[in-house]
């Protein structure tokens, strides 16, 4: 679906709890443009609300999937509202509602809400596909009155009289595929395409991920350290530190005590390492 719509997940879990579910279903970041975690509710009428004004988007082009009909108490149009998964294996509520959401997009809707509320408290996946049948019972109808059999020149049946150079019998021309199922067939090959290349690119994608993460905790570690106050003096310059033989301060007879100078500002980081 992100093909056709910016994907944006809006829970109401806290960041620590719902981000590893999420970095499981799309470990790339390739498919979930932003995700709001309950730090982007807020309260209304004592209930957990989603606001999509959070979003900065135009609310004509949003459509919001939620199980808590609450959530969408804010903008209700917007919203459709599912049953809660049960536990069931298989369940395939999400992936009936694809054709649906599909055909909004290819179509470019100038505003899904009304839309959305004709098929209010409706099983969209069944409601929609009977919708849709219908309007191919009628393309073919049309395309059948239009296009009589025999109608095309050159695109007689093969049969086996054909091949000692008898007439083939009329045939009816081939029905070409409606604009959405041609739309519907790109998006299908693009996304076996995507599939591919992440099957692919898999270890080398999670390398590069797991690369960017370390130098960014070495970053935070440094910044932290940094804050706190813990990395310790800055280096001398070579040749800046003890005195050299005879200059004042230098040990008497000008040579080295042998001892160890006291170590200075070192602070214990994480993992016991020093910092």
């Amino acid at each position: 679906m992100s093909q056709f719509y910016e994907i944006v997940v809006f829970t109401t879990q806290y960041v620590y709890s719902a981000q590893p579910v999420l970095e499981s279903l799309d470990p790339f970041s390739a498919f979930i443009q932003y995700r709001l975690f309950r730090e982007s509710a807020r309260m209304h009428n004592g209930e957990l609300v989603k606001d999509l004004a959070y979003l900065n988007r135009d609310l004509s082009k949003v459509i919001m999937l939620d199980t808590v009909k609450e959530h969408a108490a804010l903008q209700p149009d917007n919203a459709i509202i599912l049953p809660k998964w049960d536990g069931t294996p298989g369940d395939k509520g999400l992936v009936g509602l694809i054709p649906f959401l599909e055909s909004i997009a290819i179509h470019k809707v100038p505003d899904v809400r009304p839309i959305l509320s004709k098929y209010a408290d409706q099983d969209i996946p069944t409601a929609y596909a009977a919708v849709e049948a219908e309007q191919k019972r009628l393309a073919i109808e049309e395309w059948n009155r239009s296009h009589p059999a025999g109608s095309s020149p050159g695109l007689g049946a093969f049969t086996l009289s054909s091949i000692f150079g008898a007439p083939g019998a009329p045939q009816q021309p081939h029905m070409p595929q409606s604009y959405l199922e041609q739309k519907r067939a790109e998006a299908q090959q693009i996304y076996v395409e995507e599939q591919r290349y992440f099957a692919e690119h898999a270890e080398e994608m999670r390398r590069l991920i797991e690369e960017d993460k370390q130098r960014q905790l070495k970053e935070m570690k440094g910044s932290l350290f940094g804050a706190l106050g813990l990395q310790g003096p800055p280096k001398e310059k070579e040749g800046a530190g003890a005195p050299p033989p005879g200059v004042a301060g230098a040990p008497l007879g000008g040579g080295s005590t042998g001892q160890t100078p006291p170590v200075v500002g070192v602070a214990a980081g994480a993992g016991g390492k020093s910092a």
